[in-house]
Formats: structure tokens, sequence, C-alpha cells
């Protein structure tokens, strides 16, 4: 609520608040051409036709120059509290403590997102849904229908929607089997169509290329692929250095990384902090040999590694990662005989 009274800025000096009626940053003024594209007759030339889910709801919400911010922002700051009733309930129901409940509301990237109009809280709110209904952690009814719906929403909002039908793919395949092939094989092509339909794999090609001079602790990608020098056998340096590039990445996509811009180096400590609570995570995962979550963890992330790794992409994950890391470092006695997915 501070942020109706105060201005707060993002890494470029953009406002970023929901009395700002139109936001810049996190690749607004293209989701606005492809709202107008799509539904207002605006310019048809364009190189990629977006997922619809984002651009119909800036054109339904009326968030434009001409419109308000102030629906879509009571939107996403409902989705937000949604989002986070779900997981702390989660939370609670594998007896994670009042204190572990307080430290992921303190998490400050869901807080950022709720305020920063973009696709990627409701992506994660989507994904929440799919992983507690196809995970079966909450035994809801209809648990097939709410996730497979969840899923195709995820595709038609984010290209890499597609990676969590891949991750249901080989679920179903090498892990557990509990939908039918005709079913699997219904929603599998259904994903694939989508994804065809919006050249989902011309925007993959397109966020690749835009990482080669992307930089990594002031290092740029390409420089680490040719070699930093470090030793004088090419081939050495050339595998050292590829090998810091990937370190480079993970840590980037955990938010273990300087500001871009202006942020103030507490907020930028601070997620830093969390982000290297996030690895610990990780870890976690590999400790409790949580394998279809691991699963789930690479599919999603090994796109987003390839490109421009940045923590906004793992804000879906986020709370796994934050309940394994926390399970780990508090070492419950009974943590080994719950969720073993």
């Amino acid at each position: 609520m501070g942020s109706i009274y105060v201005d707060i800025h993002d890494e470029r000096g953009d406002i970023v608040r929901p009395t700002e009626i139109i936001q810049v940053g996190i690749d607004m003024r293209h989701y606005q051409k492809q709202s107008d594209r799509m539904f207002n007759n605006g310019d048809q030339n364009y190189d990629f036709i977006s997922p619809p889910i984002f651009p119909l709801m800036l054109d339904m919400f009326n968030y434009k120059s001409s419109g308000s911010s102030i629906p879509l922002s009571l939107f996403y700051l409902a989705i937000s509290i949604a989002m986070s009733l779900i997981w702390i309930r989660y939370f609670f129901m594998n007896k994670i403590d009042n204190y572990g409940l307080i430290a992921y509301i303190l998490i400050p990237m869901p807080m950022w997102y709720m305020l920063n109009i973009s696709t990627d809280l409701l992506f994660s709110f989507l994904f929440s849904i799919f992983f507690i209904s196809y995970f079966n952690t909450e035994k809801l009814k209809f648990n097939t229908s709410i996730w497979m719906l969840a899923l195709i929403l995820m595709v038609l909002t984010r290209p890499n929607g597609v990676t969590i039908a891949a991750f249901v793919f080989l679920d179903y395949f090498f892990i557990k089997n509990n939908i039918s092939k005709a079913t699997l094989a219904a929603l599998v092509s259904l994903c694939l169509s989508i994804s065809y339909y919006y050249d989902l794999y011309g925007y993959f090609l397109s966020f690749i290329r835009s990482s080669l001079d992307f930089s990594y602790y002031g290092i740029p990608q390409n420089q680490y692929i040719s070699g930093l020098n470090i030793f004088t056998l090419e081939t050495a340096d050339k595998v050292i250095s590829w090998f810091l590039l990937v370190i480079a990445k993970i840590f980037y996509y955990f938010g273990v990384k300087p500001s871009y811009g202006d942020t103030a180096l507490s907020l930028v400590i601070i997620k830093s902090l969390f982000g290297l609570f996030f690895l610990v995570g990780l870890f976690g995962m590999f400790y409790y040999k949580a394998y279809r979550v691991l699963l789930l963890l690479l599919i999603f992330s090994l796109p987003v590694l390839m490109g421009v790794s940045q923590d906004r992409y793992n804000l879906p994950i986020q709370p796994l990662l934050f309940y394994y890391g926390w399970i780990l470092l508090n070492r419950y006695k009974d943590a080994d005989k719950r969720l073993r997915y």
C-alpha cells in the first residue's frame, strides 16, 4: 500500500506503482503492441504473435494511456494474495513452523511482481494451481481437470509454459502413470499446436540470441564462451570459462547478482541472501530425493539458463526452493517421510 504514496522505481528508473497509468518495464511495450494488434486492429506487421492471455488482460482491464491502471492492479493484488495463501497452506500442511511462514512472507520477489504488472506473477499463480493439483498435495476434487486447465493457460500466457507440458509428458512415461494415454496425447497435441501457432520456438531463438551480449558479473557472455584467458592451454581455458559461465548463470538465476541500475544496496543484499537460500533449497531437493520436483525444476529452468538468466524467471518455483531449503536447514526429524515425489 505504501507504493501508492511513495514512488518505487525499477532498476531502469521507471516508476512502479498501482497509480501509474502505464508501466514500461518487463516487456510492457511489447505486450501493449500485441494487445493493440490482436484486439484493436493495431499494426499487424510484427515479428512474433504473443501468447494471448496477457494481451487480452491488458485489453479487458483497459490498461493503456486512455484508461486506468487501478482495475488490473487490484486484480494483481488479488492473485498475489491467492498465490500466497496457496503456498502458506501448503507449508502449514507440511508442518513448516511459524518462523518459516514469516520468512516466506518476507521474500521480496512476490511483493515486487505484485506491483510490477507483467506475465511473471500471473504465470506463477497458474503454476501454483498446477503444482498443488498435479501432485495432489491438497487432495482436491477434480485434480486432473484443474491441473490440465492450469497447464493450458500457462502455455497461453508465456512461451516457457511448454516446459511444463514437457514435464508432464516425461513424468508420465518415466516416473508416474496417472492419466490415460489418450488424455496425455490430446493434452500434448494441444500444447504443441499452441506452440506452433504462436511460434514459441521463434521466441526461444530470439531469447537465446539476445543473451549473447548479456554480461554476468561484468563479463560479457561472448567472452566466457571464447575463453577468459585464465590458462595458457586453450582447451583447459575454455572448459574452465564455460564452467564459470554456467555457475554465473545459476547464481544470476537464483538472484545472487548486482543490480542492473540504481536499486538500493540493502535491497540487492536482501534479494541475494534469499537467492543463496534458494540454492540451499536446491540441495535440499537432492537430499530428500525429491526426484519429480527436481525433474520439473530442471525442465523448467534449462531454457532460461540457455538464454538471459534472470531471477524473475524463477518466481514460480521459489516456494518449492524455499520449502526444501527450510526443511534442510531445520532438519525436521520426520522431514524424510514427507513429500518424496
